[in-house]
C-alpha cells in the first residue's frame, strides 16, 4: 500500500523536485520555464528565481507582471493588506522584493528581451488599470529590455519542461494525497 501524505507535504516534496530541477537548469531553462508558469502552481520557485542575483532581469521582469503589481498598488503596506486579504501575501511581499532588487542593481544579468508593454497580444503594465492605487509602481519596471527573444516553449506543461514534468507526476503516483480533514485520499494512478 502507497504511504498516505497530506496535500501540504505533497507541496513540499513537488517544490523539492522543482528546486533541484532549477539549481542544474539554465538561465534560458528559467525563462522558458516562467514564460509558460502557471502562477497557481509553486510559489518556491519564483521565489528562488526572485531570489537569485544570477535570474535574468527580464525572467524577473515577466514574474512581476505575471503576479497583478498595479492590484497590490490599492494597499499602503502589508498591514494595509492583511486587514483587506491574507491569501495574497507571499505575493505582496515578492512584488516587493522584486521592486527594492531592481532598484539596488541586485539582478547582474540582462540576456533576453522582454516588454511588460508587449507581451504576445497583452499589455501588463494595463493590467488592473481600472483601481485605486495608493503606491506607484516604479519605473523602472516599466522597462523595455532588449537581448535575445525566446520563442515560448510549445512542449512545456504549465511551465514544467517534459523531463521535470515526468518527474513530478512519478512522485505523485508514489502516494496517496489526503485532500481534506476526512481522511479522503486521492490516488494519482487512478487518473
Amino acid at each position: 500500500m502507497k504511504e498516505i501524505i497530506s496535500v501540504e507535504r505533497m507541496d513540499e516534496l513537488g517544490d523539492e523536485l522543482i528546486l533541484a530541477y532549477a539549481e542544474d537548469a539554465s538561465p534560458k531553462t528559467w525563462h522558458k520555464m516562467v514564460m509558460d508558469w502557471n502562477f497557481d502552481n509553486s510559489d518556491a520557485f519564483l521565489d528562488w528565481l526572485a531570489d537569485n542575483p544570477q535570474t535574468d532581469k527580464a525572467t524577473v521582469l515577466i514574474i512581476y507582471w505575471k503576479s497583478a503589481p498595479r492590484y497590490f498598488k490599492q494597499f499602503k503596506d502589508k498591514e494595509h493588506l492583511l486587514k483587506e486579504e491574507t491569501y495574497s501575501l507571499k505575493n505582496f511581499e515578492r512584488i516587493e522584493k522584486i521592486e527594492n532588487h531592481f532598484a539596488t542593481g541586485f539582478y547582474e544579468n540582462q540576456n533576453f528581451e522582454y516588454d511588460p508593454a508587449n507581451d504576445g497580444d497583452f499589455d501588463w503594465t494595463n493590467d488592473y488599470s481600472d483601481i485605486e492605487t495608493v503606491n506607484e509602481i516604479p519605473e523602472i519596471m516599466f522597462q523595455k529590455l532588449t537581448g535575445k527573444k525566446i520563442k515560448m516553449p510549445v512542449d512545456f506543461n504549465e511551465g514544467f519542461p517534459p523531463e521535470l514534468y515526468e518527474r513530478l507526476e512519478k512522485l505523485a503516483i508514489n502516494y496517496n494525497v489526503i485532500w481534506d480533514e476526512d481522511d479522503e485520499y486521492y490516488d494519482f494512478e487512478d487518473e
